[in-house]
């Protein structure tokens, strides 16, 4: 789904900063036949 209760999505989002690496990519939405799956 678009979002997990479970896992707190700005809890996670923190945490992968603090692993200090570079942007390879920026966060952008993932895409299914024209429609947003992620």
């Amino acid at each position: 789904g678009d979002h997990d209760s479970l896992i707190p999505t700005a809890g996670t989002h923190g945490w992968i900063k603090t692993l200090n690496y570079s942007v390879v990519d920026p966060w952008r939405p993932w895409f299914f036949y024209s429609q947003v799956a992620g």
